[in-house]
């Protein structure tokens, strides 16, 4: 006894490697989505880091080129804005940084009259 072949073999088989195409397609999919899930999260953490740490201002170069007399703004463009700043009767106190790492700078009038760093 001899098989035949029915008209639907050939649209099963077709089915078949269909099926095991956008299978193939779509576990490199996944594979993809993994690498670059993994890859996403170690940019983000760089540009983290480099925000943290990178782009701080408060370093040993950045005080050395404080001088008494420097007007605010003056000390604005080596710094950046300060964290902080207090002040009463023509006094200023502006800290830059935290308790642990900080430069601190005391203006008489629009003047620099002090500055002092911690943690650099």
């Amino acid at each position: 006894m001899r098989c035949r072949r029915t008209q639907q073999e050939p649209e099963i088989a077709a089915g078949a490697q269909a099926n095991q195409a956008s299978m193939a397609v779509g576990l490199e999919v996944v594979a993809m989505n993994k690498e670059m899930g993994r890859f996403g999260c170690v940019l983000i953490c760089v540009a983290l880091l480099s925000i943290v740490f990178g782009c701080s201002k408060l370093t040993p170069e950045a005080y050395d080129q404080l001088r008494v007399g420097m007007s605010f703004e003056e000390v604005v463009k080596i710094l950046g804005q300060p964290d902080a700043c207090e002040g009463a009767l023509g006094f200023k106190e502006c800290t830059w940084g935290d308790e642990t790492r900080h430069i601190d700078v005391k203006f008489g009038g629009e003047s620099v009259v002090f500055y002092s760093a911690k943690g650099l």
